[in-house]
């Protein structure tokens, strides 16, 4: 069992997985993520290679499209 911190809320897990099988669990589309976790932010070309690890903080960040007009 592991725990993280995602988002600033704690979810147990029953195994280490990765970022992107972390985003499957919690339902979420990759597309257009960004995944800041030990202090680097990693792109969806990278998150099925990142393991999350037992007490890690992870924040998940969604492009925001617009602009001013």
């Amino acid at each position: 069992m592991i725990t993280l911190t995602i988002n600033g809320k704690q979810i147990p897990f029953p195994s280490p997985l990765s970022l992107l099988d972390l985003l499957k669990e919690l339902d979420i589309n990759p597309a257009h993520k960004l995944i800041e976790v030990r202090n680097t932010i990693y792109n969806h070309d990278e998150f099925d290679s990142v393991m999350a690890q037992d007490g890690d903080v992870i924040e998940i960040i969604q492009f925001m499209g617009g602009g001013q007009n």
